[in-house]
C-alpha cells in the first residue's frame, strides 16, 4: 500500500464487466453517442488468488 493506494501489477488478472446504459437500448438508441466510459476497479479475492473486477459504464 502506498499514498496512491494499492499497487497492482500485470500479474493480477482483470475481469471486465460491461454495464450497458439503458439509453442505448430501445427505439431511441440512435439518438445517443458513447463519449466515454466510467471505469471503477475493485480488488476481489477468490480462493487462492486475486482478480481485479473492472466495471465499465457507458457515458452518453
Amino acid at each position: 500500500m502506498t499514498d496512491q493506494g494499492l499497487r497492482i501489477d500485470d500479474r493480477v488478472p482483470v475481469e471486465v464487466i460491461e454495464m450497458p446504459a439503458p439509453e442505448l437500448q430501445g427505439p431511441d438508441a440512435s439518438q445517443y453517442d458513447v463519449i466515454d466510459y466510467k471505469i471503477t476497479r475493485r480488488l476481489a479475492q477468490r480462493p487462492g488468488s486475486y482478480v481485479v473486477l473492472e466495471y465499465r459504464r457507458v457515458v452518453c
